[in-house]
């Protein structure tokens, strides 16, 4: 919601944290969820049998698969947030005049929120984890502080926030809560597993977000370049189409200079199963 500049001009409203969600929950839904989900068979199986470094082994998996997409989908949002809003949200007003920049408070709520796509990611491994070891209580308790942390963060928005900050504030507590659920789960579960080879682990997210910041900031220079805050519809979309290719390209390149086997992998499996069809097609 926007109310006039007489008052508080450029408010977030609902409808801003609404939008912004909308595109914050696809990489997760689309990629994490699918992938741990998977895992969960496999997780129950290896508790059941008492294999506890099999359970390490998918855990570990729910740690590394997911973040070679996610991480890339999340510097995405950051990056082409606001010509990626303005092309999918038509209908969202940009009046300088008036102080109204509704593009621009999408894209900000929607940054604030994907950088805890990945952590909040590791808290449905985290939810799989415990239903597989039958551990209802710590999977509440985690949650229960989550929620608390969600709580604390929508008061101070409310009582110590200027308007026109509130749904940021609350976005960027939702991510601090994610990451803190996460970094619990991953405290517990390396307790419980006797280790967790988070080294490794550490070491491939920080070469994803090394692979994915150097694209996403040529993603951003080029859209920038193409489109202004206050372009129209066409140019974002232009915007938008562009960045995303120049993203895509500088993420391969950087990932082979870093030597992310993981991006090679997922690359390779994608290129085989386009050639299959495109083959299953020809053959008909």
């Amino acid at each position: 919601m926007t109310v006039g500049a007489s008052q508080a001009p450029n408010v977030a409203g609902n409808g801003i944290q609404q939008y912004a969600y909308s595109l914050y929950t696809l990489p997760h839904s689309l990629i994490t969820v699918s992938i741990v989900t998977a895992l969960f068979p496999a997780m129950s199986r290896a508790f059941q049998e008492g294999d506890l470094a099999g359970l390490r082994r998918w855990v570990v998996t729910g740690l590394t698969a997911p973040a070679v997409l996610v991480i890339p989908a999340a510097t995405v949002l950051i990056a082409l947030g606001r010509p990626m809003v303005s092309a999918l949200f038509p209908g969202l007003r940009v009046v300088p005049a008036l102080g109204v920049d509704e593009p621009g408070n999408v894209a900000l709520v929607l940054a604030l929120m994907s950088i805890g796509i990945l952590p909040f990611g590791i808290t449905a491994l985290k939810q799989r984890y415990c239903f597989a070891r039958g551990d209802g209580w710590l999977n509440f308790w985690q949650v229960g502080v989550m929620t608390l942390g969600n709580l604390i963060t929508a008061v101070v928005a409310m009582v110590a926030t200027p308007p026109e900050y509130v749904v940021a504030v609350v976005a960027a507590g939702g991510t601090i809560s994610n990451i803190v659920g996460a970094g619990l789960f991953l405290l517990v579960a390396r307790r419980q597993l006797d280790g967790l080879a988070l080294r490794g682990v550490w070491f491939l997210w920080l070469r994803l977000t090394v692979a994915s910041g150097v694209a996403g900031l040529a993603a951003w220079a080029a859209a920038s370049y193409i489109a202004a805050p206050t372009s129209r519809w066409l140019l974002q979309a232009i915007a938008l189409i562009v960045g995303g290719v120049l993203f895509v390209l500088a993420f391969v390149v950087a990932s082979r200079l870093l030597r992310i086997g993981e991006v090679t992998e997922v690359l390779t499996r994608l290129t085989s199963r386009i050639t299959g069809r495109l083959g299953a097609r020809s053959a008909r």
